[in-house]
């Protein structure tokens, strides 16, 4: 599912459109929308928001894996994330819940894919692992997005480019 503009989301469940608020499950395969306003940036991957009902999700960003904030470049990744969301009212899709308890998803701010825009600015990788890896429709986009920052030598890929090796410094 791609979405250019998320001013107002809806979610496809087994072909039938899903609007507004929907309930905190733990199922696989099915959409979860919630919208909020961002709390707050754990690092350039990770967040949390806290819908209309107070409900705070910590959510792990889908199809993108930047470095801990202890790790090279980690803090210049959570200031961006924090820089593009930090404050303002977005958008997640929310696809599953992981191993660690954080739902898993896309954030829309700004009728803007988050997740995109960390690869496309260099602060985040590709990320393809399974259960984390993005939706079908967006791995040719976000692959590419990966691809234009190495070349560009956008963020991790800059001339003072770290010690990052892919999949190396998430275990």
């Amino acid at each position: 599912m791609r979405l250019a503009n998320a001013g107002k989301v809806s979610a496809h469940i087994n072909e039938q459109k899903v609007e507004g608020n929907a309930p905190n499950i733990k199922i696989s395969n099915l959409f979860i929308l919630v919208e909020g306003k961002i709390k707050k940036v754990f690092d350039g991957d990770t967040f949390s928001i806290e819908n209309r009902d107070s409900k705070v999700y910590q959510i792990r960003m889908l199809g993108i894996d930047a470095p801990a904030r202890n790790q090279d470049f980690g803090d210049k990744s959570q200031k961006k994330l924090s820089d593009l969301i930090l404050g303002k009212d977005a958008t997640v899709i929310i696809r599953k819940m992981d191993s660690s308890e954080r739902y898993v998803g896309t954030i829309y701010c700004g009728g803007k894919d988050i997740n995109l825009l960390q690869l496309e600015t260099g602060m985040a990788l590709y990320f393809q692992q399974n259960g984390y890896e993005p939706l079908s429709s967006d791995h040719k986009i976000y692959e590419q997005a990966e691809q234009n920052a190495r070349t560009k030598r956008k963020g991790l890929w800059g001339s003072e480019k770290s010690n990052i090796a892919i999949g190396v410094y998430k275990k």
